[in-house]
């Protein structure tokens, strides 16, 4: 599972976006093994809107760059053990950061140590 995240981390910093992992799935019996893992684009989500703003107080804010990004892909854990990519979706509503900002990233800053060699030759 890890190799996916690396390979979707390393495709998605040479195409200029970051990864989120998303939804994890588990089995319901002992010991639990995950069985569903879906991983996104960073700017996938909108921000929650229940903040000190409503409430009257004045804070500094980070601009949002969320907008509902429906990129992801998705793996499942076969019948066999194996792992497979049961859904791949490349539709980026938003621009792609250029690739010498593209290292800024949360996703490439943290795991650069974990990419392997051939993971990363896309």
């Amino acid at each position: 599972m890890d190799d996916v995240y690396n390979y979707y981390n390393a495709y998605a910093e040479k195409r200029g976006y970051g990864v989120c992992r998303g939804v994890v799935k588990k089995s319901r019996t002992p010991p639990h093994p995950i069985i569903y893992q879906g991983y996104v684009c960073d700017k996938e989500g909108v921000k929650n809107t229940t903040d000190k703003r409503h409430k009257g107080l004045l804070i500094n804010c980070h601009p949002d760059s969320r907008v509902s990004c429906p990129a992801a892909i998705r793996i499942i854990l076969t019948s066999l053990k194996r792992w497979r990519v049961s859904r791949f979706f490349n539709g980026h509503p938003h621009k792609f950061t250029r690739p010498d900002k593209a290292h800024n990233h949360y996703s490439h800053r943290t795991h650069r140590s974990k990419l392997a060699g051939p993971l990363c030759a896309i």
